[in-house]
């Protein structure tokens, strides 16, 4: 969306970057001119966890016009909108390498180079619990506070039971509206669970639409009195939540995970090799795809995280 097109009816703009744990972070801009997409807005990156220290905290973020988008709601009667931005180091104004959004560039470029692209589709598992409790001081999902479903008997449920159907279609609805392109959604296994597909696309927009996502459900979630949480394992005793990753290789227009020539699940060497590798470093990426406690609350027996 371009900012000329928008610029006039707009009461201001919410700047998001990402801290290196994945924490969306705003600050808000009056208006956004020619000289911030050039040069960029200064920040203090010291008050943000790795990103600097006191005497190297100057920071710099650079809108990315391309990510600008009008929220699907009014704020106080006005209109708003919101951009990502890149982050740059302050005196050499250089990538920062702590900036999530440069680290999925460079896999694109480092795939580019090879003549490969990325697709990368997640299908996004919250819980939603009623607006005055939150998992943390152990509230029950409000179709476990009701009596309705119990534990691991909550996929594919129906309306009436299935008392998250109006909130599904409020956030298909301001998905659309930003521009995410939801492709299904339905009631997962736990009682308060839900599960929305987004399409795929490359490794940075990918991210980004990740950002927007749990951005657009919280609040559609906190508008209808709702609390939306990402949290792997809020309820001990029911399914847990991931975010499984459909990933593919590409080159020139053809799918190399692909092989019909294949026997077992005409999977390529290049996919086997690809699984492989993910195995191999399993060990590190736990850091970045498992990163807190409650993560591994999901490895109990009976359910459906291996143990």
């Amino acid at each position: 969306m371009s900012i000329q097109n928008i610029q006039e009816r707009i009461f201001q703009y919410d700047v998001w970057i990402t801290d290196l744990f994945g924490h969306l972070r705003i600050f808000t801009m009056k208006e956004l001119k020619d000289e911030h997409f050039a040069e960029g807005i200064g920040f203090d990156g010291s008050s943000i966890p790795i990103y600097g220290q006191i005497n190297d905290s100057d920071f710099v973020a650079l809108p990315d016009p391309s990510t600008i988008r009008v929220y699907p709601w009014k704020i106080n009667d006005k209109r708003a909108a919101f951009v990502l931005a890149n982050i740059y180091e302050g005196y050499s104004f250089k990538r920062s390498p702590l900036d999530p959004r440069y680290i999925a560039e460079r896999l694109q470029n480092e795939l580019s180079k090879h003549g490969l692209t990325a697709l990368v589709s997640p299908e996004m598992e919250f819980f939603l619990f009623s607006g005055n409790n939150n998992p943390y001081n152990s509230a029950l999902p409000v179709e476990r506070e009701e009596g309705i479903i119990a534990p691991k008997q909550g996929y594919f449920q129906h309306p009436p039971i299935d008392k998250l159907y109006e909130y599904r279609v409020e956030l298909f609805d301001a998905l659309e509206k930003v521009g995410l392109s939801p492709r299904k959604n339905h009631h997962e296994v736990g009682a308060g669970q839900v599960e929305v597909n987004i399409k795929h696309d490359e490794p940075l927009k990918t991210s980004d639409n990740v950002q927007i996502f749990k951005f657009i459900a919280k609040k559609t979630a906190e508008k209808m009195n709702l609390y939306a949480t990402f949290m792997p394992k809020p309820i001990p005793d029911d399914n847990g939540s991931g975010m499984h990753i459909h990933m593919s290789l590409w080159r020139n227009g053809e799918n190399i995970f692909y092989d019909p020539n294949d026997d077992y699940a005409e999977l390529s060497q290049e996919a086997r090799y690809f699984i492989g590798g993910i195995l191999y470093h399993a060990e590190a990426l736990a850091a970045i795809v498992a990163p807190t406690v409650n993560s591994y609350k999901r490895l109990t027996p009976g359910f459906e995280a291996p143990t």
